[in-house]
């Protein structure tokens, strides 16, 4: 689905990419503050060209913490387990926001529901997405980018318990990769997962032709 973006990032990080004249970063940040999170146990983790991140979080939310910059090619499992030590453990649940995803969805429900949950949007080409499958609301699989036709995509959002870091850390490494999503699974062995499906627009910005539909406030799908 059109160029992928690496023209573009390779100036700016893909958190950094302006909808509606503010970073995807801030627009997570606004999110998880309208959640009921104060923005000093707010954690963000950063990769590729940091330091625009960092600078934005300074001038604008210098109450959020700040995390060294992960391993690039570690995965998305290897960046929330970064996140441990500062962290800890002395807390019921947590939000995990991708840095390269938009949506409008405020979440409101996830802050009364006591159980991990998982967000999915309706596509009508699952090809480029995550795969959700799911069974009387709650989570069965997660297959990555092998099933087309429509169906419910992976968004990046999730709502997880402090299990999940023993998670990442018994998943084995695919191509020197540890991704959340293994880790999500094994932990649904023992916590099911409820699956969201979010209202309103989501964008996964991995193309110039997504980041032009969020600019211009177009729906996946």
């Amino acid at each position: 689905m059109g160029t992928r973006l690496s023209e573009i990032s390779q100036y700016v990080q893909k958190c950094m990419f302006p909808v509606n004249g503010i970073p995807l970063l801030g627009h997570h940040i606004d999110r998880a503050t309208s959640l009921g999170v104060e923005e000093n146990n707010i954690h963000v983790v950063v990769g590729y060209r940091a330091d625009d991140a960092r600078n934005f979080l300074r001038r604008y939310h210098p109450k959020v913490n700040q995390l060294p910059t992960m391993n690039v090619k570690g995965g998305t499992g290897t960046g929330l387990l970064s996140t441990e030590d500062a962290v800890g453990r002395n807390w019921s649940w947590g939000y995990v926001f991708y840095g390269d995803n938009y949506f409008t969805d405020p979440l409101t429900s996830w802050r009364e529901k006591e159980e991990p949950i998982v967000a999915v949007r309706s596509v009508a080409d699952l090809s480029r997405y995550g795969a959700v499958l799911s069974k009387d609301g709650y989570l069965q699989d997660i297959v990555e980018k092998k099933i087309t036709g429509s169906g419910h995509a992976l968004v990046g959002a999730m709502k997880e318990p402090p299990e999940i870091f023993d998670h990442i850390k018994r998943v084995k490494p695919n191509d020197g990769e540890i991704f959340l999503t293994d880790a999500i699974m094994s932990l649904n062995e023992e916590r099911a997962h409820r699956v969201h499906e979010i209202d309103g627009s989501w964008y996964d910005v991995g193309s110039k032709d997504t980041l032009k539909l969020a600019i211009n406030g177009d729906n996946h799908g």
